[in-house]
C-alpha cells in the first residue's frame, strides 16, 4: 500500500475515501495543486504519482464530465511536482 494512504488512513482512522469529486477540470486542478503542496514535503514524488493517480475521480456536472475524464492526472501532477522541486513558491499564494 502506498504510504501517503497509509499515514491518511490512520490518521483518519480509517475513515477515509480515496476519491474526488468535482464540477470543473479548473476545480479538479485546484485540488491537485493542493494534494501536491500538501505531501510535497514529506513524501517522494512517486509515492505522490501514486497516491494521486490511484484516486478515483467522479464528475459531478455533466456538462464537464468528458473535460474531466480526459483530463491528464499524471501528466498535470508530473508538471506540478516538477515545479515544486524547481521553484521556491511553486503555488498560488
Amino acid at each position: 500500500m502506498n504510504r501517503i494512504l497509509e499515514d491518511v488512513l490512520k490518521a483518519r482512522q480509517g475513515h477515509y475515501t480515496h476519491a474526488l469529486e468535482v464540477e470543473t477540470v479548473d476545480q479538479l486542478e485546484t485540488y491537485l495543486e493542493s494534494l501536491v503542496e500538501e505531501f510535497s514535503k514529506d513524501y517522494t514524488d512517486e509515492g505522490i504519482v501514486g497516491f494521486i493517480t490511484s484516486m478515483q475521480i467522479y464528475a459531478l456536472d455533466d456538462k464537464h464530465e468528458d473535460a474531466i475524464y480526459a483530463f491528464n492526472v499524471r501528466e498535470y501532477v508530473d508538471t506540478l511536482l516538477m515545479d515544486c522541486r524547481h521553484n521556491e513558491a511553486p503555488f498560488k499564494a
